[in-house]
């Protein structure tokens, strides 16, 4: 039988869980913010703020013109813990093979259950879907396809609060007209290296084309390898042909091995002052010294990321 890989991602999880047990945000614009002032950035918006025209990394300022009745919530760490932790056991309930992204997104290899055959995918998404908000009382999205980069691909289509399943025969007919700046680690970067050597301007007979600069992944599957490798280096070109064609050879780790020890914060930190910057800094520095006594480890090299 078929592989079928779902991926499991919950919808606006921070704005969800801030809304649990709190009628009165029931109806009512979501977000959250570290910060309530103006100068703060959201984080996490429902869906409600979303179509208000809020987005992750937006300033408070410019959310609330675009939607005055906002309400933007404090981080409570302790409450997405307490979720993710009902999530990954109702995952787990239903397959031994989870892989965790992270505290709203995983992985779950369901063939057993799809080969029984009592089952069809869509079906195992939907009771999944079923399962995690009768727990929670959020809601989750859910792809699924015969490897992780479609089924991830496929949560697009799902959300918001749905699921969609591709099979392995419709997976090059799936992706052959998507932008190539949609598959997973596809940024700027890569799309500037992919238009200098011509590809998305190409004129061919593979499926609809790409406009100069937004190459679609037809365009990339259709171009020779050497010109791919040329443009990303021998690996990553190998790589981004195989994921325009849909074929992913990640090997499944459950628990992949750590590699590294640190801390960051990726939201709204801005300070006036260099002394500010510094403290910041410091306490950052603490924060990995202490995790690294806790997990007895040493290490060669530092990284800082700004």
């Amino acid at each position: 039988g078929e592989r079928v890989i779902l991926h499991v991602d919950m919808d606006c999880f921070f704005a969800s869980v801030a809304a649990l047990g709190r009628p009165e945000l029931a109806g009512l614009p979501v977000a959250v913010s570290w910060s309530s002032a103006g100068g703060g950035e959201l984080s996490s918006c429902n869906y409600l703020a979303r179509n208000a025209g809020c987005r992750a990394g937006m300033r408070i300022a410019r959310a609330k013109e675009l939607c005055p009745n906002l309400i933007v919530m404090p981080y409570e760490f302790e409450r997405y813990s307490a979720v993710a932790i009902d999530v990954y056991r109702t995952l787990h309930e239903l397959s031994p093979h989870v892989m965790g992204v992270s505290v709203d997104e995983a992985y779950v290899d369901v063939t057993g259950l799809a080969a029984c055959g009592r089952k069809t995918p869509r079906e195992i998404a939907e009771d999944v879907r079923a399962k995690i908000f009768a727990k929670t009382g959020c809601v989750a999205s859910v792809g699924s396809g015969p490897n992780r980069l479609i089924a991830r691909l496929a949560t697009k289509r799902a959300k918001p609060d749905g699921s969609h399943h591709v099979p392995a025969s419709n997976a090059s007919s799936f992706l052959a007209s998507m932008p190539v700046a949609e598959l997973p680690g596809v940024g700027r970067g890569t799309l500037e290296k992919l238009r200098r050597e011509g590809i998305g301007s190409m004129v061919g007979a593979v499926g609809p084309m790409g406009t100069a600069g937004n190459p679609t992944c037809a365009d990339v599957a259709a171009a020779p390898l050497s010109v791919l490798r040329r443009a990303l280096g021998p690996k990553a070109g190998a790589q981004l042909r195989d994921a325009s064609r849909g074929i992913d050879a990640r090997a499944w780790e459950a628990r992949p091995p750590r590699k590294s020890v640190g801390a960051q914060v990726t939201w709204g930190v801005r300070f006036e002052e260099a002394a500010e910057a510094v403290a910041f800094v410091e306490k950052l520095c603490a924060e990995v010294s202490e995790r690294m006594r806790r997990l007895r480890v040493k290490g060669r090299t530092l990284t800082l990321k700004i």
